[in-house]
């Protein structure tokens, strides 16, 4: 029931006619039927009854049938009875279910330890009720579907829940002598290919060493945040970071312990990240932030306080050459209409001025200096705080 799917679940048990009077003494309450009216009394004589016995259910909007005869409703009651002699679980087509509102039933046989059910005569003589469970068409399909995907459960060509939409632009499932199994097996199918085209959508745009974005994704992010920024004239700024040394870490102690220092360099930026910043890894062991909304000395604050942090969370590693960081930053939407390419050119120049100036350290691209040239970069310096 915790997913929403399963409204109500019930025993139902099988009690022959001469032990109807015992059952009502033990357990207190009469067997019933509905009468003419859709009210309850009491069942007529019959040679076998399937009253209710126990029902757990969820915000029900009347009361549970307890005592109620299932098979004296003709509809149900033939499944009950498909499902005995079968002896694997029946399902209603969608109907007006005895708890409220439109659904399916499923009753699942429960036959006695031990009891031999080879046969249907067996399962007859072994039958001792059945587990069953109604299922809100709505809840169901809410349950089992993705929110994003419009999906309509349609019978006879009419829609039982979900939106009236054209075969071209919703998923249909057809109730018409449908089982739940089956119904369920499609709801799945739906729900597994949703989960796929997700999974194929994050493959896509995720390095698959660190979780973060790869360089794919992050030059799409990067683009809309331009586009953002000289929109609404905000602020923001590229840092691009690349490691110092790490060759060494691959040389002394293989690829393997490589691999786990850019996990734990994904992880220190992870934490010094807000939730709108863009982390990505672009290639080898350079990385790229993109911080939306950020003016030019946070940016160099940020930068500063993640160099320090890879120096001392790589400091603590033993059996690691010591790594730092080298930080370049640009800055973009002062008012100066910048592409993508100017501002990843910007940052990869004050960069590489970074690792020049002897590494561990930030470094700002001077915006009030011409483009750099092939050859020559223009930076201000910022010692890492």
């Amino acid at each position: 029931m915790r997913p929403g799917a399963l409204t109500a679940t019930a025993f139902i048990g099988s009690v022959p006619g001469a032990r109807r009077a015992q059952l009502e003494r033990t357990h207190g309450y009469p067997i019933l039927e509905h009468g003419p009216l859709g009210n309850f009394r009491k069942a007529r004589v019959r040679s076998h009854y399937f009253p209710v016995i126990y029902v757990a259910a969820s915000g029900l909007s009347v009361q549970a049938p307890i005592g109620y005869d299932v098979g004296s409703d003709s509809r149900r009651g033939s499944y009950l009875l498909k499902a005995r002699d079968r002896g694997r679980p029946a399902a209603t087509p969608a109907m007006r279910l005895p708890v409220g509102g439109t659904g399916i039933n499923v009753f699942r046989p429960v036959y006695r330890d031990g009891g031999p059910v080879r046969t249907a005569a067996e399962r007859r003589a072994a039958l001792i009720g059945f587990a069953g469970g109604a299922f809100h068409v709505p809840d169901l399909a809410a349950a089992a579907l993705p929110d994003e995907v419009d999906a309509a459960l349609v019978e006879r060509g009419k829609s039982i829940t979900g939106p009236d939409l054209p075969r071209d632009e919703a998923v249909m499932i057809a109730l018409v002598g449908l089982s739940l199994a089956a119904l369920l097996a499609a709801l799945v199918l739906v729900w597994s290919r949703h989960e796929r085209m997700q999974e194929l959508a994050l493959q896509a745009s995720q390095d698959p060493l660190t979780g973060l974005k790869n360089r794919r994704r992050f030059e799409e992010d990067l683009r809309a945040e331009l586009a953002r920024s000289h929109r609404y004239g905000v602020a923001g700024a590229l840092l691009m970071l690349d490691l110092d040394h790490f060759k060494q870490v691959n040389d002394t102690l293989g690829h393997p312990a490589g691999d786990r220092v850019l996990g734990e360099i994904a992880t220190v930026l992870r934490g010094r990240a807000r939730e709108t910043d863009v982390l990505a890894r672009i290639g080898g062991d350079e990385f790229a932030i993109v911080l939306p909304r950020c003016e030019l000395g946070e940016a160099e604050e940020v930068g500063g306080a993640i160099t320090t942090a890879i120096r001392e969370r790589m400091s603590a590693e033993k059996d690691v050459p010591p790594i730092t960081a080298s930080v370049g930053i640009a800055a973009f939407g002062s008012g100066e209409r910048l592409s993508y390419e100017s501002v990843f050119s910007r940052a990869d120049a004050a960069l590489y001025a970074a690792k020049g100036s002897g590494r561990d350290r930030v470094q700002v691209f001077d915006a009030t200096t011409p483009e750099p040239q092939p050859g020559e970069v223009k930076i201000a310096v910022t010692e890492p705080r």
